[in-house]
Protein backbone atom coordinates (compact mmCIF):
# COMPACT_ATOMS: atom_id res chain seq x y z
CA UNK A 1 0.00 0.00 0.00
CA UNK A 2 3.15 2.52 0.85
CA UNK A 3 4.71 1.68 -2.31
CA UNK A 4 1.30 2.68 -4.08
CA UNK A 5 -0.18 5.95 -2.18
CA UNK A 6 1.12 8.29 -5.18
CA UNK A 7 -2.54 6.83 -6.28
CA UNK A 8 -4.18 8.26 -4.05
CA UNK A 9 -4.91 11.31 -5.84
CA UNK A 10 -7.60 14.19 -5.94
CA UNK A 11 -9.65 11.72 -8.38
CA UNK A 12 -9.50 8.92 -5.53
CA UNK A 13 -10.11 11.42 -2.95
CA UNK A 14 -13.63 12.81 -4.88
CA UNK A 15 -14.60 9.15 -6.06
CA UNK A 16 -17.91 8.48 -4.47
CA UNK A 17 -17.03 4.66 -4.35
CA UNK A 18 -14.19 4.89 -2.25
CA UNK A 19 -15.95 7.58 0.09
CA UNK A 20 -18.72 5.09 0.55
CA UNK A 21 -16.19 2.45 1.38
CA UNK A 22 -14.26 4.38 3.92
CA UNK A 23 -17.98 5.29 5.72
CA UNK A 24 -18.71 1.41 6.04
CA UNK A 25 -14.98 0.72 7.50
CA UNK A 26 -15.64 3.61 9.92
CA UNK A 27 -19.17 2.60 11.09
CA UNK A 28 -17.75 -1.19 11.31
CA UNK A 29 -18.38 -0.41 14.76
CA UNK A 30 -16.83 -2.78 16.85
CA UNK A 31 -13.59 -3.61 14.55
CA UNK A 32 -12.92 0.36 13.18
CA UNK A 33 -10.08 1.00 15.15
CA UNK A 34 -7.70 -1.79 13.83
CA UNK A 35 -8.60 -1.11 10.57
CA UNK A 36 -7.71 2.82 10.66
CA UNK A 37 -4.84 2.20 12.76
CA UNK A 38 -3.27 -0.34 9.91
CA UNK A 39 -4.79 2.84 7.56
CA UNK A 40 -2.71 5.02 9.80
CA UNK A 41 0.34 2.81 9.86
CA UNK A 42 0.65 2.18 5.90
CA UNK A 43 0.65 5.95 5.02
CA UNK A 44 -3.07 5.59 3.71
CA UNK A 45 -5.22 7.04 5.88
CA UNK A 46 -3.46 10.39 6.29
CA UNK A 47 -2.79 10.46 2.33
CA UNK A 48 -6.95 10.13 2.06
CA UNK A 49 -7.88 12.37 4.68
CA UNK A 50 -5.11 15.08 5.00
CA UNK A 51 -6.50 16.38 8.11
CA UNK A 52 -5.39 13.53 9.48
CA UNK A 53 -1.82 13.67 8.13
CA UNK A 54 -1.61 16.93 10.47
CA UNK A 55 -1.80 15.75 13.59
CA UNK A 56 0.47 12.32 12.61
CA UNK A 57 3.39 12.49 15.23
CA UNK A 58 2.18 15.76 16.91
CA UNK A 59 2.68 16.52 20.67
CA UNK A 60 -0.25 17.84 21.95
CA UNK A 61 0.75 20.82 24.54
CA UNK A 62 -1.03 19.13 27.41
CA UNK A 63 0.54 17.43 30.61
CA UNK A 64 -2.31 14.94 30.98
CA UNK A 65 -1.92 13.86 27.43
CA UNK A 66 0.38 10.65 26.97
CA UNK A 67 -0.09 9.96 23.16
CA UNK A 68 0.25 12.12 20.38
CA UNK A 69 -2.66 13.30 18.54
CA UNK A 70 -3.39 10.81 16.28
CA UNK A 71 -2.86 7.63 18.82
CA UNK A 72 -5.22 9.36 20.70
CA UNK A 73 -7.08 9.90 18.44
CA UNK A 74 -7.33 6.28 17.46
CA UNK A 75 -7.54 4.89 21.20
CA UNK A 76 -10.64 7.16 21.18
CA UNK A 77 -12.22 5.46 18.04
CA UNK A 78 -11.08 2.15 20.22
CA UNK A 79 -13.17 3.37 23.31
CA UNK A 80 -16.06 3.24 20.93
CA UNK A 81 -15.49 0.21 19.56
CA UNK A 82 -15.21 -1.37 23.22
CA UNK A 83 -18.93 -0.17 23.78
CA UNK A 84 -20.23 -2.84 21.32
CA UNK A 85 -18.99 -5.48 24.27
CA UNK A 86 -20.24 -3.71 27.56
CA UNK A 87 -22.96 -5.48 29.05
CA UNK A 88 -23.59 -3.72 32.35
CA UNK A 89 -23.72 -0.18 34.68
CA UNK A 90 -22.32 2.92 32.58
CA UNK A 91 -21.12 0.69 29.98
CA UNK A 92 -24.13 -0.63 28.85
CA UNK A 93 -26.20 3.00 29.08
CA UNK A 94 -23.88 4.01 26.49
CA UNK A 95 -23.82 0.40 24.75
CA UNK A 96 -27.62 1.09 24.39
CA UNK A 97 -27.44 4.86 23.39
CA UNK A 98 -24.77 3.62 20.75
CA UNK A 99 -27.25 1.36 19.18
CA UNK A 100 -30.05 4.09 19.33
CA UNK A 101 -27.93 6.30 17.20
CA UNK A 102 -29.48 6.63 13.82
CA UNK A 103 -26.22 7.76 12.05
CA UNK A 104 -23.23 5.77 13.46
CA UNK A 105 -21.04 7.57 10.85
CA UNK A 106 -21.69 10.58 12.24
CA UNK A 107 -20.04 9.56 15.62
CA UNK A 108 -17.26 8.00 13.97
CA UNK A 109 -16.37 10.65 11.77
CA UNK A 110 -17.01 13.45 14.77
CA UNK A 111 -14.52 11.17 16.61
CA UNK A 112 -12.08 10.61 14.17
CA UNK A 113 -11.53 14.63 13.36
CA UNK A 114 -12.37 16.30 16.61
CA UNK A 115 -8.79 17.34 16.97
CA UNK A 116 -8.07 17.95 13.43
CA UNK A 117 -7.90 21.45 14.75
CA UNK A 118 -4.81 20.98 16.89
CA UNK A 119 -1.60 22.18 15.85
CA UNK A 120 -3.06 25.02 13.35
CA UNK A 121 -3.28 27.54 16.18
CA UNK A 122 -6.24 29.35 18.05
CA UNK A 123 -8.99 26.54 19.46
CA UNK A 124 -8.86 23.42 18.42
CA UNK A 125 -12.10 22.78 18.29
CA UNK A 126 -13.17 26.02 16.04
CA UNK A 127 -10.08 24.90 13.91
CA UNK A 128 -11.42 21.57 13.80
CA UNK A 129 -14.91 22.81 12.69
CA UNK A 130 -13.43 24.94 9.74
CA UNK A 131 -11.58 21.69 8.33
CA UNK A 132 -14.62 19.50 9.11
CA UNK A 133 -16.56 20.45 5.88
CA UNK A 134 -14.02 20.32 3.61
CA UNK A 135 -13.79 16.31 4.57
CA UNK A 136 -17.54 16.00 4.67
CA UNK A 137 -18.00 17.22 1.21
CA UNK A 138 -15.30 14.79 -0.08
CA UNK A 139 -17.45 12.17 1.10
CA UNK A 140 -20.23 13.15 0.02
CA UNK A 141 -22.11 13.31 3.36
CA UNK A 142 -25.40 14.98 3.16
CA UNK A 143 -25.57 18.22 4.34
CA UNK A 144 -27.62 17.81 7.15
CA UNK A 145 -25.64 15.37 8.30
CA UNK A 146 -22.53 17.29 7.78
CA UNK A 147 -24.03 19.82 10.22
CA UNK A 148 -24.30 17.52 12.96
CA UNK A 149 -20.32 16.17 12.32
CA UNK A 150 -19.23 19.94 12.60
CA UNK A 151 -21.57 20.61 15.50
CA UNK A 152 -19.60 17.89 17.69
CA UNK A 153 -16.25 18.62 16.26
CA UNK A 154 -16.80 22.55 17.04
CA UNK A 155 -18.53 21.48 20.72
CA UNK A 156 -16.42 18.23 21.44
CA UNK A 157 -14.96 19.95 24.87
CA UNK A 158 -18.85 21.66 25.94
CA UNK A 159 -19.41 18.19 28.36
CA UNK A 160 -16.21 17.41 29.75
CA UNK A 161 -15.30 21.04 30.61
CA UNK A 162 -18.85 21.68 32.03
CA UNK A 163 -18.27 18.62 34.39
CA UNK A 164 -15.43 19.31 35.32
CA UNK A 165 -15.90 23.32 35.97
CA UNK A 166 -19.67 24.01 36.77
CA UNK A 167 -22.18 22.48 39.40
CA UNK A 168 -24.06 20.33 37.47
CA UNK A 169 -27.15 20.21 39.30
CA UNK A 170 -27.19 23.84 38.48
CA UNK A 171 -30.94 24.08 36.15
CA UNK A 172 -28.85 27.22 34.47
CA UNK A 173 -26.56 25.29 33.18
CA UNK A 174 -28.48 22.06 32.21
CA UNK A 175 -30.47 24.38 30.40
CA UNK A 176 -27.32 26.06 28.85
CA UNK A 177 -26.41 22.55 27.58
CA UNK A 178 -30.46 21.68 26.00
CA UNK A 179 -30.42 24.99 24.63
CA UNK A 180 -26.48 24.23 22.75
CA UNK A 181 -27.45 20.62 21.69
CA UNK A 182 -30.87 21.10 21.10
CA UNK A 183 -32.36 17.67 20.90
CA UNK A 184 -31.99 14.48 22.80
CA UNK A 185 -30.42 13.10 19.83
CA UNK A 186 -27.55 15.64 19.38
CA UNK A 187 -26.99 14.94 23.61
CA UNK A 188 -26.23 11.12 22.57
CA UNK A 189 -23.82 11.85 19.42
CA UNK A 190 -21.88 14.54 22.21
CA UNK A 191 -21.63 12.26 24.84
CA UNK A 192 -20.58 9.64 23.63
CA UNK A 193 -17.67 11.18 21.56
CA UNK A 194 -16.78 13.28 24.96
CA UNK A 195 -16.59 10.04 26.59
CA UNK A 196 -14.37 8.70 23.69
CA UNK A 197 -12.09 11.64 23.86
CA UNK A 198 -11.20 11.98 27.17
CA UNK A 199 -11.67 8.46 28.28
CA UNK A 200 -8.62 8.24 25.80
CA UNK A 201 -5.57 10.59 26.80
CA UNK A 202 -3.83 8.35 29.04
CA UNK A 203 -3.46 6.50 32.24
CA UNK A 204 -4.88 7.98 35.15
CA UNK A 205 -6.38 10.76 33.04
CA UNK A 206 -10.08 9.85 33.56
CA UNK A 207 -10.98 8.02 37.39
CA UNK A 208 -14.56 6.94 38.18
CA UNK A 209 -15.17 9.90 39.84
CA UNK A 210 -14.93 11.86 36.32
CA UNK A 211 -16.53 9.37 34.14
CA UNK A 212 -19.60 9.27 36.81
CA UNK A 213 -19.85 13.30 36.45
CA UNK A 214 -20.01 13.21 32.94
CA UNK A 215 -22.30 10.44 32.95
CA UNK A 216 -24.59 12.30 35.33
CA UNK A 217 -24.23 15.70 33.16
CA UNK A 218 -25.69 13.51 29.76
CA UNK A 219 -28.35 11.86 31.90
CA UNK A 220 -30.09 15.19 33.86
CA UNK A 221 -29.43 17.13 30.44
CA UNK A 222 -31.47 14.05 28.62
CA UNK A 223 -34.39 14.45 31.30
CA UNK A 224 -34.43 18.31 30.97
CA UNK A 225 -34.46 17.89 26.95
CA UNK A 226 -37.23 14.90 27.10
CA UNK A 227 -39.53 15.93 29.67
CA UNK A 228 -38.77 19.82 29.86
CA UNK A 229 -37.71 19.91 33.20
CA UNK A 230 -36.06 19.14 35.88
CA UNK A 231 -37.20 16.29 38.73
CA UNK A 232 -36.47 17.78 41.47
CA UNK A 233 -38.07 15.77 44.62
CA UNK A 234 -40.66 16.90 46.17
CA UNK A 235 -39.71 16.66 50.65
CA UNK A 236 -43.03 14.78 50.32
CA UNK A 237 -41.67 12.20 47.84
CA UNK A 238 -38.01 12.16 49.52
CA UNK A 239 -39.10 11.74 53.14
CA UNK A 240 -40.99 8.18 51.74
CA UNK A 241 -38.47 7.48 49.99
CA UNK A 242 -36.84 7.58 52.82
CA UNK A 243 -38.95 5.74 54.80
CA UNK A 244 -39.30 2.55 52.52
CA UNK A 245 -35.63 2.10 52.66
CA UNK A 246 -35.31 2.84 56.78
CA UNK A 247 -33.47 0.31 58.33
CA UNK A 248 -33.92 -1.19 61.68
CA UNK A 249 -32.02 1.06 64.40
CA UNK A 250 -32.74 4.15 62.48
CA UNK A 251 -36.11 5.99 63.94
CA UNK A 252 -39.08 7.19 61.46
CA UNK A 253 -39.11 10.68 63.48
CA UNK A 254 -35.44 11.58 62.99
CA UNK A 255 -35.96 10.50 59.03
CA UNK A 256 -38.81 12.74 58.70
CA UNK A 257 -37.05 15.74 60.78
CA UNK A 258 -34.32 15.13 58.31
CA UNK A 259 -36.26 15.19 55.48
CA UNK A 260 -37.74 18.22 56.37
CA UNK A 261 -34.70 20.33 57.57
CA UNK A 262 -31.84 19.63 54.61
CA UNK A 263 -32.22 22.28 51.80
CA UNK A 264 -34.03 21.89 48.23
CA UNK A 265 -30.43 20.79 46.44
CA UNK A 266 -29.83 17.66 49.05
CA UNK A 267 -32.93 16.08 47.75
CA UNK A 268 -31.88 16.99 44.37
CA UNK A 269 -28.24 15.41 44.66
CA UNK A 270 -28.50 12.76 47.30
CA UNK A 271 -29.89 9.62 47.00
CA UNK A 272 -32.20 7.74 49.93
CA UNK A 273 -29.60 5.23 50.63
CA UNK A 274 -26.71 7.83 51.26
CA UNK A 275 -28.77 9.99 53.35
CA UNK A 276 -29.73 6.53 55.30
CA UNK A 277 -26.17 6.49 55.87
CA UNK A 278 -26.29 10.51 57.41
CA UNK A 279 -28.97 9.97 59.65
CA UNK A 280 -26.34 6.94 60.98
CA UNK A 281 -23.60 9.75 61.41
CA UNK A 282 -25.86 12.40 62.74
CA UNK A 283 -27.34 10.18 65.41
CA UNK A 284 -23.53 9.29 65.84
CA UNK A 285 -22.52 12.60 65.92
CA UNK A 286 -25.62 14.01 68.56
CA UNK A 287 -25.36 10.97 70.60
CA UNK A 288 -22.20 10.63 71.45
CA UNK A 289 -21.46 14.77 71.81
CA UNK A 290 -18.45 14.44 69.11
CA UNK A 291 -16.78 17.80 67.19
CA UNK A 292 -17.30 16.04 63.98
CA UNK A 293 -18.39 12.48 62.01
CA UNK A 294 -16.40 11.15 59.18
CA UNK A 295 -17.11 8.57 56.26
CA UNK A 296 -15.10 7.96 53.34
CA UNK A 297 -15.77 5.05 50.32
CA UNK A 298 -13.04 4.76 47.35
CA UNK A 299 -12.40 3.08 44.63
CA UNK A 300 -9.16 2.27 42.36
CA UNK A 301 -7.61 5.44 44.14
CA UNK A 302 -10.18 8.58 43.69
CA UNK A 303 -13.26 8.31 46.57
CA UNK A 304 -15.52 10.53 48.58
CA UNK A 305 -15.55 12.24 52.15
CA UNK A 306 -18.38 13.11 53.97
CA UNK A 307 -18.04 14.91 57.01
CA UNK A 308 -20.76 16.02 59.32
CA UNK A 309 -20.69 18.63 62.19
CA UNK A 310 -22.32 21.62 63.60
CA UNK A 311 -22.04 24.80 61.61
CA UNK A 312 -19.53 27.61 61.61
CA UNK A 313 -17.64 30.31 60.18
CA UNK A 314 -15.02 28.69 58.28
CA UNK A 315 -16.06 25.08 58.70
CA UNK A 316 -15.37 24.30 55.21
CA UNK A 317 -12.01 25.94 54.81
CA UNK A 318 -11.13 24.26 58.15
CA UNK A 319 -11.99 20.49 56.26
CA UNK A 320 -10.22 21.29 53.29
CA UNK A 321 -7.24 22.37 54.40
CA UNK A 322 -7.44 19.15 56.76
CA UNK A 323 -7.92 17.14 53.64
CA UNK A 324 -5.17 18.59 51.43
CA UNK A 325 -2.44 18.43 54.03
CA UNK A 326 -3.34 14.67 54.59
CA UNK A 327 -1.73 13.87 51.20
CA UNK A 328 -5.48 13.77 49.20
CA UNK A 329 -5.81 16.32 45.92
CA UNK A 330 -9.73 17.73 46.50
CA UNK A 331 -11.24 17.36 43.36
CA UNK A 332 -14.52 19.04 44.48
CA UNK A 333 -17.14 19.95 47.72
CA UNK A 334 -20.31 20.48 48.03
CA UNK A 335 -21.89 21.82 51.19
CA UNK A 336 -25.47 21.22 52.87
CA UNK A 337 -26.34 23.13 56.02
CA UNK A 338 -29.31 22.05 57.82
CA UNK A 339 -31.96 24.38 59.14
CA UNK A 340 -30.66 23.35 62.93
CA UNK A 341 -27.37 23.96 62.09
CA UNK A 342 -25.64 20.78 61.47
CA UNK A 343 -24.06 20.51 58.16
CA UNK A 344 -23.07 17.62 56.13
CA UNK A 345 -19.83 18.37 53.71
CA UNK A 346 -18.81 16.39 50.71
CA UNK A 347 -15.56 16.07 49.24
CA UNK A 348 -14.69 14.57 46.36
CA UNK A 349 -10.68 13.21 46.53
CA UNK A 350 -7.78 11.33 44.94
CA UNK A 351 -4.71 10.14 45.68
CA UNK A 352 -1.59 11.92 43.94
CA UNK A 353 0.18 10.11 41.67
CA UNK A 354 3.92 9.44 43.43
CA UNK A 355 1.83 9.71 47.30
CA UNK A 356 4.28 8.21 49.61
CA UNK A 357 1.44 8.14 52.46
CA UNK A 358 0.48 4.16 53.05
CA UNK A 359 -3.02 5.33 54.58
CA UNK A 360 -4.33 8.87 53.50
CA UNK A 361 -7.90 8.47 54.10
CA UNK A 362 -7.53 7.61 57.40
CA UNK A 363 -5.22 10.28 58.11
CA UNK A 364 -7.75 12.35 56.63
CA UNK A 365 -10.20 11.31 58.94
CA UNK A 366 -8.09 11.80 61.69
CA UNK A 367 -6.74 15.32 61.24
CA UNK A 368 -10.27 16.13 60.18
CA UNK A 369 -12.12 15.27 63.73
CA UNK A 370 -8.75 17.16 65.47
CA UNK A 371 -9.17 20.16 63.50
CA UNK A 372 -12.64 20.65 64.05
CA UNK A 373 -12.13 19.88 67.81
CA UNK A 374 -9.71 22.33 68.38
CA UNK A 375 -6.55 19.80 68.92
CA UNK A 376 -4.78 20.99 66.28
CA UNK A 377 -4.94 24.04 63.63
CA UNK A 378 -4.60 23.35 59.63
CA UNK A 379 -1.60 25.88 59.62
CA UNK A 380 0.24 23.47 62.33
CA UNK A 381 -1.05 20.63 59.96
CA UNK A 382 0.33 22.55 57.07
CA UNK A 383 3.33 23.49 58.69
CA UNK A 384 3.92 19.65 59.32
CA UNK A 385 3.61 18.50 55.67
CA UNK A 386 5.84 21.04 54.42
CA UNK A 387 8.40 19.80 56.48
CA UNK A 388 7.75 16.47 55.64
CA UNK A 389 7.83 16.61 52.11
CA UNK A 390 10.24 19.90 51.78
CA UNK A 391 11.40 20.49 48.26
CA UNK A 392 8.89 18.41 46.96
CA UNK A 393 6.93 20.96 44.26
CA UNK A 394 4.66 20.00 41.20
CA UNK A 395 5.96 19.80 37.77
CA UNK A 396 5.63 22.13 34.84
CA UNK A 397 5.94 25.89 33.73
CA UNK A 398 4.09 27.99 35.98
CA UNK A 399 0.93 30.08 35.47
CA UNK A 400 -0.05 33.25 35.94
CA UNK A 401 -2.86 33.91 38.27
CA UNK A 402 -6.41 34.51 36.44
CA UNK A 403 -9.67 35.23 39.00
CA UNK A 404 -12.83 36.06 37.30
CA UNK A 405 -16.41 36.78 39.20
CA UNK A 406 -19.28 35.73 37.21
CA UNK A 407 -23.12 36.38 37.73
CA UNK A 408 -24.11 34.97 34.49
CA UNK A 409 -23.09 31.12 34.72
CA UNK A 410 -25.81 30.74 38.04
CA UNK A 411 -29.49 31.94 38.28
CA UNK A 412 -29.09 31.33 41.97
CA UNK A 413 -24.86 31.74 42.71
CA UNK A 414 -22.06 34.12 42.33
CA UNK A 415 -19.20 31.94 40.28
CA UNK A 416 -15.56 32.57 41.02
CA UNK A 417 -13.42 31.14 38.64
CA UNK A 418 -9.68 30.67 39.71
CA UNK A 419 -6.79 29.41 37.69
CA UNK A 420 -3.29 29.83 39.22
CA UNK A 421 0.21 27.61 40.36
CA UNK A 422 -0.70 25.25 42.44
CA UNK A 423 1.01 24.54 45.62
CA UNK A 424 0.57 23.19 49.17
CA UNK A 425 -2.49 24.97 51.02
CA UNK A 426 -3.72 26.56 47.97
CA UNK A 427 -7.33 25.50 48.89
CA UNK A 428 -7.39 26.22 52.16
CA UNK A 429 -6.15 29.82 51.09
CA UNK A 430 -8.81 30.29 48.84
CA UNK A 431 -11.57 28.82 51.42
CA UNK A 432 -10.87 30.94 53.70
CA UNK A 433 -10.21 34.29 51.91
CA UNK A 434 -14.22 33.29 50.65
CA UNK A 435 -15.10 32.66 54.14
CA UNK A 436 -13.50 36.00 55.91
CA UNK A 437 -15.40 37.96 53.41
CA UNK A 438 -18.96 36.69 54.70
CA UNK A 439 -19.58 34.37 51.97
CA UNK A 440 -20.91 30.56 52.32
CA UNK A 441 -19.84 28.46 49.65
CA UNK A 442 -22.09 25.87 48.49
CA UNK A 443 -19.86 24.15 45.43
CA UNK A 444 -16.43 23.86 44.71
CA UNK A 445 -14.61 22.04 41.75
CA UNK A 446 -10.87 21.66 41.98
CA UNK A 447 -8.73 20.70 38.67
CA UNK A 448 -5.50 20.61 39.07
CA UNK A 449 -3.27 19.98 35.54
CA UNK A 450 0.49 19.91 35.84
CA UNK A 451 1.47 22.79 38.11
CA UNK A 452 -1.49 24.71 37.60
CA UNK A 453 -4.70 24.75 39.85
CA UNK A 454 -8.22 25.66 38.10
CA UNK A 455 -10.93 26.19 41.05
CA UNK A 456 -14.53 26.82 40.61
CA UNK A 457 -16.33 28.39 43.60
CA UNK A 458 -20.67 28.59 44.03
CA UNK A 459 -21.02 30.94 46.81
CA UNK A 460 -23.54 33.37 48.04
CA UNK A 461 -23.61 36.39 50.58
CA UNK A 462 -24.10 35.04 54.22
CA UNK A 463 -28.06 36.02 54.05
CA UNK A 464 -28.15 34.10 51.03
CA UNK A 465 -28.55 35.53 46.95
CA UNK A 466 -25.39 36.51 44.20
CA UNK A 467 -22.94 38.97 45.13
CA UNK A 468 -24.57 42.62 43.55
CA UNK A 469 -22.28 45.36 45.43
CA UNK A 470 -19.65 45.94 42.89
CA UNK A 471 -17.16 47.11 46.06
CA UNK A 472 -17.81 43.83 48.02
CA UNK A 473 -16.98 42.42 44.09
CA UNK A 474 -13.80 44.01 44.01
CA UNK A 475 -12.74 44.05 47.29
CA UNK A 476 -13.32 39.43 46.84
CA UNK A 477 -11.41 39.91 43.45
CA UNK A 478 -8.28 41.64 45.26
CA UNK A 479 -8.17 39.24 48.06
CA UNK A 480 -8.69 36.10 45.97
CA UNK A 481 -6.49 36.86 43.97
CA UNK A 482 -3.68 37.85 47.11
CA UNK A 483 -4.38 34.78 48.51
CA UNK A 484 -4.11 32.64 44.90
CA UNK A 485 -0.27 34.38 45.13
CA UNK A 486 0.42 32.93 48.12
CA UNK A 487 0.00 36.02 50.08
CA UNK A 488 1.50 38.73 47.91
CA UNK A 489 0.16 41.19 45.81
Amino acid sequence: IHDNLYRVDDAMRNDGRAADVFLKILSSIGNAAPVLRSMRDSGFLGTYIPAFKNIEGLVPNNPLHEYTVDEHTLFAIAAIDRLVYETDGTGLTRHKILEDLPHPEVLMLAVLLHDAGKGRGGTHSERGAVVVPQITEQLGLPENLARQVVFLVSNHLLLETIARTRDINDEKILNDVAEITGSAEMLDYLYLLSYADVSSVGAGAWPAWKDALLHELYTKSRILLSEGRMRVPAEKDFREALLDILPEGVLRENAMLHASLVPARYRLEVSPEEAVGHLKLIGKLVGEGLPAVVAWETENGSGSIWVVSMDRPGRVAEIAGSISASSLAIAGATAYTRRDGIILDKFVAAVPAGSLLVSPWETAEKNIVAVLGGEISVEELMARRRKTFAGAASGGTESETVVSIDNRASDRYTVVDVACPDRLGLLYDLTRTILVNGMDIHFARITTVGATATDVFYVTHAGGGKITDEEVMEKLWMDITRAARGGNG
